[in-house]
């Protein structure tokens, strides 16, 4: 995000940015992977400050995650 923010700054006006669909342009800085274990799950609710209940499963915690006041964008 800062390289972008650095980037997008000493563009001249007006200029046109383009970019194509590679994973990487829209990679997300903190994201969860769908492949996480449930160890992995409880850092990044932690690290974001989401409560997740002490017995949950990870499908639960999932739905946790999965609602809206709990998404963040980056």
């Amino acid at each position: 995000m800062q390289y972008e923010n650095q980037l997008l700054r000493s563009l001249d006006e007006p200029s046109v940015v383009v970019m194509d669909n590679a994973s990487y342009h829209g990679r997300m800085e903190n994201h969860l992977p769908s492949t996480a274990k449930k160890a992995e799950i409880e850092e990044y609710a932690d690290r974001n400050g989401i409560k997740l209940p002490a017995t949950g499963t990870i499908k639960v915690y999932r739905e946790i995650l999965a609602l809206p006041e709990n998404k963040k964008v980056n």
